[in-house]
């Protein structure tokens, strides 16, 4: 059906002829070696007494595998973790332990992971145990847990909230908006190319550049269902109209997006070249207080910073000497600006609406850095791609930084008048 909706969305292959912008109808995560993050949890414990568990906790993650926002790979790691609770209205307890797992699946997926550490109990019940624990999550919020407190004879089973994974922030530097799904950021499939060779309008560009530009049309690509998928969200939780039609022209936009990419592609490659839809399912709707918190830690990540960041790349990349390509980045970079402002927008509206729990995830998540992905020295250098529309890694990652710099002290202020 997906396959079917691409031919009907892209009906025109992207040859390799002259490019100009086609008119539309309308518009990464922590990175580093260190994350951390906080929660809470209920539980039902039994062994030497029946009763009801509860608490708080704090956790940090030495990442061991090396991380840029455009991995997709699982990561995994290991940090301390310090959680402080009680059972019923008494027996108190501290709990200081090491925790580690990973990702099974894609970066920003389900998680697993293990716990071992000592447990120091207070009051009249007081007592020191063994605490071992296996806990399994899922990419936003929620996680299911065992626990065992060896020599204190206390078991539980349970559940509680993080805001996002031990394992960071899922994140992208897509061109366009991200594809989120239960399961992680979809995986962009590749583009459908015509077997017919043509000439290549333009024989100076290294062979790689054909490749970029085709993937560029792959991410554009899955913004389309991307931002279908944030209207069909904000109506769910009876968002301004205003918000959910500028989702809809988004997703306009992002289709001449991904056209436009596909026809430079086309266009360096000597190749008709089809973007395709990525395989995905449609994420369940969560409790109105849960979705706005998602929609307001998402549009921060992915709009304010990820489209705003996309935006300022594409004004400078509309410096092309090539007029073509200078047309296609200038139209890519105000249609990306617009989609950054819809970011704020819905992040101003979630504050609004969504109160302290909105405010505190935002703030949790507001110092992430995404950083660019680290292209092979031998791909890219800053004299060979400039005139062909790709930035070197130098350049696209200083327009990154200048702009999360930006976007800060512009959410320091919608943060301050959400108080």
């Amino acid at each position: 059906m997906l396959t079917a909706f691409a031919a009907a969305t892209f009906p025109e292959p992207a040859s390799a002829d002259a490019v100009a912008p086609t008119g539309s109808t309308g518009p990464s995560g922590s990175v580093g070696k260190f994350t951390g993050g906080a929660g809470a949890y209920l539980s039902f414990v039994f062994g030497e007494k029946l009763g009801v568990g509860y608490g708080v906790e704090a956790f940090g993650t030495f990442l061991l595998n090396r991380e840029s926002s455009c991995d997709s790979s699982a990561r995994s790691g290991i940090g301390p973790m310090v959680q402080f609770g009680a059972v019923d209205l008494g027996r108190p307890r501290l709990v200081v332990a090491a925790h580690g797992g990973g990702e099974p699946g894609n970066r920003g997926g389900a998680w697993v992971e293990g716990e071992l550490g000592a447990t120091f109990r207070f009051g009249k019940h007081r007592g020191m145990g063994l605490h071992t624990g296996v806990a399994l999550g899922a990419p936003y919020l929620a996680y299911g847990f065992g626990r065992a407190e060896f020599f204190l004879n206390e078991y539980s089973v349970g559940a509680g909230a993080r805001v996002f994974t031990p394992f960071g922030i899922p994140g992208s530097c897509m061109v366009g908006r991200p594809l989120r799904t239960e399961s992680g950021i979809a995986q962009c499939g590749r583009a459908i190319v015509a077997s017919q060779l043509c000439e290549p309008l333009r024989c100076d560009a290294p062979e790689w550049v054909a490749a970029e530009w085709e993937q560029d049309a792959q991410t554009e690509c899955a913004s389309v269902p991307a931002f279908l998928q944030l209207a069909e969200e904000l109506l769910m939780v009876n968002a301004p109209d205003h918000l959910i039609e500028e989702a809809l022209v988004a997703a306009q936009q992002e289709i001449a997006h991904a056209r436009l990419c596909a026809r430079v592609a086309g266009r360096y490659a000597g190749r008709s070249i089809t973007p395709t839809l990525p395989m995905f399912a449609a994420r369940a709707p969560l409790p109105r207080g849960i979705a706005l918190v998602r929609l307001a830690t998402e549009s921060w990540l992915d709009g304010c910073l990820g489209e705003g960041a996309a935006a300022a790349r594409a004004e400078v990349a509309a410096r092309s000497g090539d007029p073509a390509i200078r047309q296609v980045q200038a139209q890519i970079a105000s249609d990306e600006r617009s989609h950054a402002e819809l970011g704020w927008r819905v992040l101003a509206w979630a504050l609004e609406l969504g109160g302290a729990n909105v405010r505190d995830a935002v703030r949790a998540i507001s110092n992430t850095t995404p950083q660019e992905e680290e292209w092979p020295q031998d791909r890219i250098a800053p004299r060979d791609g400039a005139d062909h529309g790709r930035l070197a890694y130098e350049t696209r990652q200083r327009i990154m930084v200048n702009h999360v710099n930006d976007s800060r002290e512009r959410l320091d202020s919608v943060l301050t008048l959400a108080s």
